[in-house]
């Protein structure tokens, strides 16, 4: 079995027996740890070669989110970072123009294909222009068009009508969700299978049509 060196020293078989001998021979008695330091430095190699860095998966989060995803539920819990979004609500540090998701809870999904229409349909068609761009509810179909809010004078139905509209103009994805947490790990779930296809150049490949 080879033996494990401490953290933060490498040790080179061959090496540290020919340094043992070496050093019986000038003094029996002396005692050196005989590993060799390394300076530790993720970018480089045992030699020397800069090595390319693993980019770090972490969540953006708009500032403007009034109600944003913790995503304490995932165990380990995401790197989070708030920042300024120009379109949705989140997205992935270092592809914020490559993905978004908009969050919509029950009462903002119906404000949006009601009052709100004409400013939401403007910002989907902004959404039209990510690799990914998904619109999160938290609510799943059976509530969106049985349960609606209590509030609400617009039909269920012309709501399902936009969502199904929406998708199939701007192939922006609507992912209704049964409750919050569902749809904050369904959130993470895209942003995640997002970030790991980019670095697998996925993306990069030629799509099918």
């Amino acid at each position: 079995m080879n033996s494990v060196a401490p953290a933060g020293r490498t040790t080179f078989p061959g090496i540290r027996a020919l340094q043992s001998r070496q050093c019986k021979d000038l003094n029996p008695n002396l005692n050196l740890n005989l590993s060799l330091k390394i300076q530790q430095n993720p970018t480089h190699n045992q030699r020397g070669l800069v090595m390319p860095q693993t980019p770090r998966f972490k969540i953006a989060i708009d500032t403007r989110e009034q109600k944003p995803f913790t995503f304490s539920c995932i165990d380990p819990p995401p790197a989070i970072v708030a920042q300024a979004l120009k379109t949705g609500d989140y997205s992935v540090a270092g592809l914020e123009d490559r993905i978004t998701i908009e969050r919509k809870s029950l009462t903002d999904l119906y404000g949006s294909c009601g009052q709100g229409r004409s400013r939401f349909e403007r910002e989907i068609q902004r959404m039209a222009g990510f690799q990914v761009a998904a619109i999160i509810c938290e609510a799943d179909l059976y509530t969106i068009v049985k349960h609606p809010p209590c509030q609400t004078r617009l039909p269920p139905k012309s709501v399902l009508a936009s969502m199904i509209a929406w998708t199939q103009r701007y192939r922006v994805q609507f992912w209704p969700c049964p409750t919050r947490e569902f749809a904050e790990r369904t959130t993470y779930r895209i942003l995640y299978r997002f970030f790991c296809d980019v670095q697998e150049g996925v993306y990069d490949k030629p799509q099918l049509g």
